[in-house]
């Protein structure tokens, strides 16, 4: 079992998704005992058993839906009747979708990132950090990060690991010290389908004018359209905490669907100072 566990371990730090198959329950003869497991990766391979024969082979053709649907459920085998084994009992198999935490990627390293680094990962994200400036991107600052990196441009971005996994939800916010990098960052990021969130922080004008940018250099209108900026919920408040709290509430309610509660409202009320300060830095 330890061998089993340090394996799928292994498997979440690569940041592989796989379903996780454990027999729960059994009556009669079956297979396997209660407390079996499996998982089935995104290949087909497994690791582990949860007795072979027909059994294991159901289970292998529904991992692929069950790690689609994000949601577990729980199977219930008559083994004479409904595989034809001649055991003859029953087991019940609980399926879970196993994936990496969702990751966001902060890019810029100045105040607001300090605090949103520290929310994200008290609600399970991991978080990555860059800035090219000496001193921003470093442990002292952000404690909370997952990883740390002193170097920021665009083509780095979409080259790094930070954005090159597929397998995990990634949420990306542009928060640097300059308009002109912003802008840049979200070119690049908004056509990377893989990438769940896109969001820019800055006044109603910079969002515009950014998209403005964007359209001009021949960006379709469903790329631009990802973008969310201004950026946050109406929350309340203009400090770089408060402005944390907004995008941290947004990137929230977008990961468990709730979105569509807070549509149509303005959160841009005191984000220009905040955005101004940030440049400043």
């Amino acid at each position: 079992m330890l061998a089993f566990t340090e394996r799928l371990v292994e498997l979440l730090r690569s940041g592989q998704s796989f379903m996780l198959a454990t027999v729960v329950k059994q009556e009669g003869s079956s297979p396997r005992d209660v407390g079996a497991r499996m998982a089935v990766l995104t290949d087909g391979s497994i690791v582990g058993t949860i007795g072979g024969g027909a059994v294991e082979h159901r289970v292998m053709q529904l991992a692929s839906d069950v790690l689609a649907s994000g949601k577990p459920q729980t199977l219930e085998f008559n083994l004479g009747k409904d595989l034809s084994m001649a055991c003859g009992g029953g087991v019940w198999v609980l399926l879970e979708p196993i994936r990496p935490p969702d990751r966001a990627v902060l890019l810029g390293a100045g105040h607001i990132s300090q605090h949103l680094c520290d929310m994200l990962a008290r609600i399970g994200l991991e978080v990555w950090v860059l800035d090219s400036r000496k001193g921003f991107a470093v442990e002292e600052r952000f404690p909370a990060a997952r990883r740390l990196v002193e170097r920021l441009s665009p083509k780095f971005v979409v080259e790094d690991a930070a954005l090159t996994e597929s397998d995990r939800r990634l949420y990306v916010v542009c928060v640097t010290n300059s308009h002109a990098l912003d802008r840049k960052l979200v070119e690049q990021v908004l056509p990377m389908e893989h990438v769940d969130y896109v969001g820019m922080v800055g006044s109603r004008n910079k969002a515009k004018t950014t998209r403005k940018y964007l359209a001009d250099q021949g960006m379709a209108k469903s790329l631009i359209d990802r973008l969310k900026s201004p950026l946050g919920l109406p929350l309340g408040g203009g400090t770089p905490g408060e402005i944390a709290l907004s995008i941290a509430a947004d990137i929230q309610t977008h990961r468990r669907g709730a979105a569509d509660l807070f549509s149509g409202q303005d959160p841009t009320a005191n984000h220009d100072k905040v955005n101004h300060a940030e440049e400043r830095r």
